[in-house]
């Protein structure tokens, strides 16, 4: 038994002072009273109070000494190790991936998994230090080395589901570091997966349960001369056969409904046909509950425009072509010849090549034009120097950059154009539109400067490239929760905002570097929408549950070697305090009982 407040014992003096309250005489005061009724009680009360009399026995000494007794044991915070040892530090690991969302009982597994983290913290003794940890597809230091029962158990019901996957596996390293402070502690993990804890003075709480679950694990489709082909994948992750009816949704609206029989473990692909073109997204969903809700449903977004042709001839350039490369909704062909081409493109790029003859149709970019043409007149090199940015919307952000060009072009700046980038106050880039064509022209040998080692380099490639196609290119649209989102807006966009599946908006800081949007816990559509000028561009992006990783919940918890997996009372006790006060109480009451109805 361990007491935590020993100097709690001190108070033990009261009770020979109870005692002595008992042996010293009372003093009464003389009257007369008008009937003898009373006098057997007070020659009971005058016995009893006779000063230094031999001690006789009374129920209410002992009560009232057993009472004392038990609020100063009460003070001194006794705790009783029911098995092990005690241990001044305690870490507890919860898994809050999307597995964890599979029904236990009643409730989900982290539920479960709270629960017993809960009941496990009320039985440490007082000063046990308690760290806890969640492992999701990051891990996170929720509180640390905290003596604050309330604050921790306060901690442990405020953490959720995450959706994302992720694996137990990473945690250990945080657990291990944390562990080298302290000279005696114990990990806890609570977990639905087999996890290996070899060399941690730890053990496994294992709340995996069986359930029956069916997921959709795959969506996408096509477009014919009848419509919309969608195609969804449905995978029976249990040992029974099961029938599930599959609902189709365009938007809001339902379109179909297929039902499909499932042999245990079997994986089907079901094919919606003739869907209308004019739904924004698809999604398909399970009817019938299971035990894991999250991955009955999956999300496709319809795509609404056509890859932008974009043809780069140049000798070789890789700073260009891993630019276009990294940019959803272009498709790049190269060439190194100025040929006369056939085939028509959005937007030719020609880098260091003059052609003979200028396409009729597309956007043009020349980078390091050599020659005059009708688009550019150049008058001879001239020495590079420090460059900047010059105001435009393309190089928004980006004002506070700087680069060194060792040569580069004397250009004219047409009445068309506009600046772009500057060398010793001379025009080194400009951007227009001539005769209703988007023209860019970047004056100088990119491999004869740092700008493409600048982390300005992506940003104003990517703008210029929107600039010339008009934006007309899209972004990602398929993601699982958690993954970061490069919203990439447009250069002439103001304002930037994300609404959330659930309605709420999240509104996003146009400021350079643009960081990653990072709130995709939620299954569902996100609609992000920019604001250029007075209209507002809108875009849609999805992000379905992890199925792949996080569905398979029958094999979750399934035993594997090096497991250790103890039972949790080895480091947990019973505190007595809660207890020792309950029997205070219950004393006093039966005392005042004795006392009214006499013994």
């Amino acid at each position: 038994m361990k007491f935590t407040n020993p100097w709690a014992f001190g108070f033990l003096i009261a009770i020979p002072l109870i005692i002595l309250m008992y042996i010293l005489k009372q003093k009464f005061q003389e009257r007369e009273v008008s009937s003898i009724f009373l006098w057997e009680q007070v020659l009971k009360d005058i016995e009893v109070n006779t000063p230094w009399q031999k001690l006789k026995k009374n129920l209410l000494l002992f009560m009232q000494l057993a009472a004392a007794f038990l609020i100063v044991f009460a003070l001194t915070d006794p705790f009783v190790m029911l098995k092990g040892k005690s241990f001044e530090s305690v870490i507890l690991v919860l898994d809050n991936t999307g597995s964890m969302n599979a029904v236990y009982d009643n409730n989900s597994r982290l539920e479960e998994a709270k629960k017993r983290a809960e009941k496990l913290v009320r039985s440490l003794s007082q000063g046990s230090k308690v760290s806890i940890i969640t492992s999701a597809k990051e891990q996170k230091v929720e509180i640390s080395a905290s003596s604050d029962k309330s604050a921790v158990i306060s901690k442990i019901k405020s953490i959720k589901s995450s959706n994302t996957s992720g694996s137990m596996e990473d945690s250990l390293s945080f657990v291990k570091s944390m562990a080298k402070q302290y000279e005696n502690y114990r990990a806890v993990f609570y977990t639905d997966s087999p996890l290996d804890i070899k060399g941690i003075n730890g053990q496994v709480d294992n709340v995996s349960s069986y359930g029956i679950n069916v997921s959709l694990d795959y969506m996408s489709h096509s477009k014919d001369n009848d419509g919309i082909k969608a195609i969804v994948r449905i995978n029976n992750r249990s040992n029974n056969s099961q029938t599930r009816d599959i609902s189709l949704y365009g938007g809001d609206k339902l379109l179909n409904i297929k039902t499909v029989e499932l042999k245990p473990m079997e994986v089907k692909t079901v094919y919606f046909e003739k869907i209308p073109e004019n739904s924004a997204y698809l999604w398909a969903e399970i009817n019938e509950k299971d035990a894991l809700a999250e991955d009955n449903v999956v999300y496709d977004i319809v795509k609404q425009s056509k890859n932008q042709r974009v043809l780069l001839v140049s000798e070789k350039n890789i700073f260009i072509e891993k630019i276009l490369s990294a940019i959803n909704g272009i498709e790049l062909y190269k060439t190194n010849t100025d040929n006369k081409l056939t085939e028509k493109y959005d937007l030719y790029i020609y880098d260091g090549i003059t052609p003979k003859q200028l396409p009729k149709e597309g956007a043009l970019l020349f980078i390091n034009p050599q020659g005059n043409n009708t688009m550019v007149k150049i008058n001879g090199d001239i020495e590079g120097a420090q460059g900047e940015f010059a105001k435009h919307s393309v190089t928004k952000l980006l004002d506070k950059g700087s680069f060194t060009v060792a040569e580069m072009k004397s250009m004219e700046l047409p009445y068309w154009g506009s600046e772009l980038l500057k060398v010793n106050g001379k025009t080194a880039a400009f951007v227009g539109e001539d005769k209703g064509r988007n023209i860019a022209v970047i004056g100088f040998d990119l491999h004869k400067s740092d700008f493409p080692l600048n982390n300005e380099f992506p940003i104003f490639m990517h703008n210029l490239i929107s600039y010339m196609v008009n934006g007309d290119f899209e972004r990602k649209t398929a993601y699982y929760c958690g993954d970061s989102v490069d919203l990439n807006p447009r250069a002439e966009t103001t304002d930037l905002k994300v609404q959330l599946p659930n309605g709420s908006n999240d509104k996003v800081e146009i400021k350079y570097p643009l960081k990653p949007f990072e709130n995709t816990m939620q299954t569902g559509v996100y609609k992000v929408t920019e604001k250029v000028g007075d209209k507002d561009q809108i875009g849609l992006f999805a992000v379905n549950f992890p199925t792949d990783k996080e569905s398979d919940i029958s094999l979750q918890g399934k035993a594997s070697q090096n497991i250790e997996v103890s039972n949790i009372s080895k480091i947990g006790g019973l505190n007595l305090q809660p207890y020792l006060i309950i029997g205070v109480f219950m004393l006093l009451l039966v005392e005042w009982m004795v006392y009214a109805y006499g013994y």
